[in-house]
């Protein structure tokens, strides 16, 4: 019996960094987008967040997007889902 194993390793290419986004001049009347891919995270966290943008900045409207794994169909959906937003905060991690 053979046996093939392959490196788990795999080749790794350098992404293209191309810099933050430049900041909104104001979020007043802007859409945010609060994006949670944290699979065992705290939505509490963001609600907070959310709390705070709605205190600080009445006009601001925010838009859910929560996953907990990546897969190419919610890749999809997820990049329509963020053409429609002024900003998004995120949160990721396992």
């Amino acid at each position: 019996m053979q046996f093939e194993a392959l490196n788990p390793v795999g080749n790794r290419t350098v992404p293209d960094y191309l810099g933050l986004s430049p900041r909104l001049d104001s979020l007043n009347g802007k859409t945010i987008g609060l994006f949670d891919n944290a699979k065992r995270g705290n939505p509490d966290v963001m609600r907070r967040i959310e709390e705070l943008l709605k205190e600080r900045y009445p006009d601001v409207k925010t838009s859910w997007f929560r996953k907990g794994t990546y897969k190419q169909p919610m890749w999809e959906e997820e990049k329509a889902w963020a053409k429609t937003l002024d900003g998004v905060i995120g949160m990721c991690g396992n």
